[in-house]
């Protein structure tokens, strides 16, 4: 599981969707955002609406701090 970046200006922002235009090819994107609770990392990975695998960034067994 990857770190994100935090963006703190209006600039930021404008370069990060810039790099993302140039990954992807397209300038037709759909943004979703959600609030972050800290201390909290999960991605959940689903396949025809079933749960195959969720990733943390711990150890297995215990979180990092």
């Amino acid at each position: 599981m990857l770190s994100l970046d935090n963006t703190y200006s209006a600039d930021e922002l404008r370069e990060f969707e810039a790099r993302i235009f140039r990954l992807v090819g397209s300038r037709e994107l759909l943004y979703v955002t959600e609030l972050k609770v800290d201390g909290l990392s999960v991605a959940l990975h689903y396949e025809h609406g079933r749960l195959v695998r969720g990733v943390t960034r711990g150890d297995g067994v215990r979180g990092t701090t």
